[in-house]
């Protein structure tokens, strides 16, 4: 008898009695693997798939009791219908289970865990492991811990297998005779009589299970996002969603907003004006997302500025006939756009940045040309080699994005190289169903089903990895607001903050956003970074799922504060150890020598002057960036052992030494106040060095000690 319907399957109720005799469960983990034949080493990939099988066994039973299990053979058709079980000996659980138990919050299908409310608040040991539970049509088993609420009401469970299908906020947990929706094994079906005329049937039943995925937003760019009118622009999209899902979606925009074709190429109308093509889901057409293209008359300025282009090969250096891909990097300020043109002078490249190297060997010359400003540029080079560059490959890795498509969908497949010397990153692709061309574009067959994709290294074709790549055929909540927040909300030019964005809404949604911001520039992660100047920047979150709700957050960009002045240096041999300098006032330096520092001097036939006389110097130069004058004070002590003196220089920067002082007399305690620079003076990495010359006609000793120096 049908009872029911879920995911267009036929819900059909088994007889009640007899009761099963005897059930043997079986658990299923989808783990691929692949190993050499050569190393014998494997490489693992998880599938994320997983499900219960069982064997039942009916007691012998008559043939009128047999009737209605005969019947129900029948009518499940193999394994097009459906029907619910679960475990007869474990109606409840053998945990406390004490409340009524929901999903708080909306539980996303494939989680291993899912978050529940309403349990007895501080309660231990509510479900224990092993404990049965049912979310949805679903059967789950307790694993790991078991499961204690906190003192709201809450728990996390640890689950297997994964969640199926998501749950949306407030769903009930059911803890009594949870059953779970399984079907057929086999088409073929049947039972037994024995000559005692007892009907004995055995059943192999699975987890009935089918492509179901959830969309979580979907995210859409323009480059360039700025253009004139009649320009054309280049929109890209992408679908997030968990599960099993289609990343197949169409464009349109609004009358008189431009015309976009299903490549995503934008041709802006005849009016400025800031209009938004817009890319809708087919997997869920409640899902689309829109980006904001400004729109000029001719001549006007750019609002970005693109600053600097820089390529990099990969390998650098390659065989001849041997690829290369590249990687590259557009920086600048403001709105501007990270597209580039390839060009090389002897090979070719596409646009992808995918190089293929001639058949004779050069140094090529590869060019990344901004397409927003194509002033701008970047090149690296790359060395073609009769023979191809020693190397040792041992290993490769794949990945697939999106991992999940359409019939007929696309996804870009990437692969890299791993090993040790010079190697090679060219592959040769292949795929299980489907096609895939030599850029690694992956094109879904028109049959929904799992896929493998195969990079193998050209270099070692025993080095190879796979991903997978799940196809499906195509298959819903209200977005209410947008809370952005930005953190720090207060930053210096250059520096960057991180912005979240919160969406509410009513049934399924996606907290997917597209970012954007008047000032600075915000990338698809929420990473905001400020321009070269001060001002305010407003930071808009548009929702994925419905481009006209959004919400906004303002960032205050300050101007750069000035590093603090360096503290004087002073020559380690001349001063105590662990001096440092302190702080006298805001702008005040001061050597702050808890001894003084000793100035010898002896006759030194290498420092002899033309006169006979020798000198010696001492500097303390320090580093100083007030907004107003300096005056210098220094106070020293000078006993001399025999003729000559003790001068005190003054250099600005670099310039010529000022004498500030001559000290002739034999002994002496002065305090020197000179002013070094006027007030007002720009200051801004000045250096101030104070230079202490001893010098003497005779042998013998002159000693000078330096007090103290200060800066004021």
């Amino acid at each position: 008898m049908i009872i029911g319907q879920f995911n267009g399957w036929n819900i059909v109720a088994p007889p009640s009695y007899p009761a099963w005799k005897q059930v043997e469960y079986s658990v299923e983990d989808v783990i691929g693997e692949a190993e050499s034949p050569f190393t014998l080493q494997a490489q693992q990939q998880d599938w994320g798939a997983d499900r219960w099988s069982l064997n039942i066994a009916l007691p012998p039973m008559s043939q009128a009791d047999a009737a209605a299990w005969t019947s129900w053979l029948m009518e499940m058709r193999g394994k097009l219908n459906v029907f619910q079980m679960g475990d007869p000996l474990k109606a409840s659980p053998a945990g406390a289970a004490q409340g009524t138990p929901v999903s708080q919050g909306a539980n996303l299908a494939g989680a291993r865990s899912i978050l529940t409310r309403g349990w007895q608040p501080s309660t231990q040991a509510q479900l224990l492991v092993a404990d049965y539970l049912q979310a949805g049509y679903r059967l789950h088993q307790v694993i790991s811990a078991n499961v204690d609420s906190d003192a709201n009401g809450f728990a996390t469970i640890n689950i297997w297998p994964s969640l199926r299908e998501p749950t949306a906020d407030g769903d009930p947990i059911i803890l009594s005779n949870p059953t779970g929706l399984f079907r057929l094994a086999e088409n073929k079906r049947g039972w037994s009589v024995a000559v005692t005329k007892m009907f004995g049937i055995q059943v192999q039943i699975k987890e009935a299970l089918g492509w179901i995925g959830t969309l979580t937003g979907m995210a859409v760019a323009a480059n360039p996002s700025t253009i004139e009118i009649n320009d054309t622009s280049q929109c890209t999209a992408y679908v997030i969603g968990t599960g099993h899902f289609s990343q197949d979606f169409e464009w349109f925009t609004a009358p008189g907003a431009g015309t976009i074709t299903q490549e995503g190429l934008y041709t802006a109308p005849g009016a400025p004006g800031t209009y938004q093509p817009y890319a809708r889901s087919l997997f869920d057409s409640r899902f689309q997302a829109n980006t904001p293209i400004v729109v000029q008359a001719p001549g006007t300025p750019p609002s970005g500025t693109v600053t600097s282009v820089s390529v990099v090969a990969h390998p650098s250096s390659l065989g001849i006939g041997q690829t290369a891909y590249m990687t590259v990097t557009v920086t600048g300020t403001g709105n501007y756009g990270t597209g580039v043109a390839y060009s090389c002078v002897y090979g070719t490249i596409d646009q992808l940045g995918n190089y293929l190297a001639p058949s004779s060997p050069c140094t090529d010359t590869i060019t990344a040309t901004s397409t927003f400003d194509p002033s701008k540029s970047g090149s690296c080079t790359v060395t073609v080699l009769s023979t191809p560059p020693s190397g040792t490959v041992t290993g490769v890795t794949v990945t697939v994005v999106p991992p999940d498509i359409y019939t007929g969908g696309l996804a870009t497949c990437t692969a890299v190289v791993q090993g040790t010397g010079n190697i090679s990153q060219a592959v040769t692709w292949s795929c299980s169903a489907g096609s895939i061309n030599s850029s690694g574009i992956y094109t879904a067959s028109a049959t929904a089903g799992p896929a493998l994709v195969t990079a193998t290294s050209v270099t070692d074709p025993t080095q190879s990895a796979i991903a997978n790549v799940f196809v499906m055929n195509p298959p819903n909540g209200t977005v209410t607001g947008v809370t952005v927040t930005a953190s720090p909300s207060t930053i210096q030019t250059g520096q960057s903050a991180t912005c979240t964005a919160v969406v509410t809404g009513t049934g399924s949604f996606s907290q997917g956003v597209v970012w954007t911001t008047n000032f600075g520039f915000i990338n698809n992660m929420g990473i905001y970074t400020a321009p070269g100047s001060a001002g305010t920047a407003t930071i808009t979150a548009y929702s994925s799922s419905d481009g006209s709700v959004s919400g906004t957050a303002t960032i205050t960009v300050q101007a750069t504060t000035p590093p603090p002045p360096s503290a004087p240096w002073r020559p380690s041999a001349f001063l105590d150890v662990g001096d440092v300098p302190v702080v006298n006032g805001p702008l005040a330096y001061d050597t702050n020598l808890s001894t003084a520092a000793q100035f010898s001097a002896n006759w030194d036939s290498l420092n002899q002057q033309s006169d006979g006389s020798d000198v010696q110097f001492i500097g303390f130069p320090a580093k100083i960036v007030p907004s107003g004058g300096v005056t210098l004070s220094i106070t020293y002590a000078y006993n001399r052992a025999g003729s000559g003196s003790l001068a005190i220089y003054l250099s600005i920067s670099g310039g010529a030494q000022v004498q500030l002082l001559n000290i002739t007399t034999t002994t002496g305690t002065t305090t020197l106040t000179y002013t070094a620079v006027p007030v007002g003076t720009n200051l801004a990495n000045v250096v101030i060095e104070v230079i202490v010359s001893a010098g003497f006609h005779n042998p013998g000793q002159n000693q000078g000690f330096i007090y103290d120096i200060e800066f004021n």
